[in-house]
């Protein structure tokens, strides 16, 4: 083993250990709450409707739902939350989502593929989002480690075909990536879209593909299709896309959902990626 790969193991190793405890204490929680039942009790005989999202650029999409377009407000809609999750990827969330508590969920492709293959009460409505992952690295030369978030193998395909095979794909816990970025583990690493314009380094997107990358893809319980919730959602939705796919919207919610104000030029850095909405 070399020694980058070596520090790179031992560092991750630390962060594991940190990390363990805290991500068992969650899980056990997720188990003990949706055996009573009371674990995110979405629409599933309460009236309620819950969706799971990301906290980056998914769950931008459907924070603006809520908050812009007056989905909570919606005569057809009772109860609506927003149910923010770290990582799709984690047995926590597959759980959630295994148990029938959520009626709706923005997951990567690789989650999503891999729970329909387990669980046939839900489908997917197709890709929502493209784009939306950045590679941020202090220097775009001599890139030869790319720390990028565990579980998605998409990511990992995309870091050898874009930086050759010598490249080392490094999987992390998502907590982990730009904590590895800071202390120079990695030379780059995969970050969400919003969460690298407020990085500092060059950013390009992860893609070399014309048509742009499926990153997050939107899935349905498919008992709440027959849902007259399910119709408003899907109508709102869609003015949502055409909205948000706009420079001078989507300037203005990202400063909203990131409470933070975003200048022109972190705004037009989000053109350039070629981020979108679908």
């Amino acid at each position: 083993m070399s020694s980058g790969n070596k520090k790179l193991s031992i560092w991750q190793g630390r962060q594991r250990k940190k990390l363990v405890k805290k991500i068992f204490s969650a899980m056990l929680a997720a188990v003990l709450l949706c055996t009573a039942g009371c674990s995110f009790p979405g629409s599933k005989g309460t009236g309620e409707m819950r969706i799971g999202c990301p906290d980056g650029a998914g769950g931008m999409l459907i924070h603006y739902l809520v908050d812009q377009k007056g989905l909570s407000d919606c005569k057809t809609i009772n109860t609506y939350e927003v149910y923010e999750i770290k990582d799709c990827c984690s047995g926590a969330f597959q759980m959630t989502l295994g148990s029938e508590r959520l009626d709706i969920a923005v997951m990567c492709p690789d989650a999503a593929d891999i729970f329909l293959k387990k669980d046939h009460k839900y489908e997917m409505i197709g890709p929502c989002l493209v784009n939306s992952d950045i590679v941020v690295s202090k220097s775009s030369a001599g890139i030869r480690k790319i720390g990028y978030a565990q579980g998605r193998s998409y990511q990992e395909k995309l870091v050898k075909e874009i930086y050759g095979e010598n490249c080392i794909a490094a999987p992390m816990l998502p907590g982990a990536i730009p904590y590895a970025y800071e202390k120079g583990v990695v030379d780059a690493i995969v970050a969400d879209a919003i969460d690298a314009m407020f990085l500092k380094g060059d950013k390009r997107t992860l893609s070399s593909r014309d048509e742009g990358v499926v990153t997050y893809t939107l899935m349905v319980r498919k008992s709440f299709k027959k849902d007259p919730r399910y119709k408003e959602f899907a109508r709102l939705y869609q003015e949502a896309v055409q909205e948000l796919n706009r420079p001078e919207i989507i300037r203005k919610e990202i400063s909203r959902y990131k409470k933070i104000p975003v200048s022109g030029g972190k705004a037009d850095e989000w053109i350039r990626w070629g981020v979108k909405f679908l």
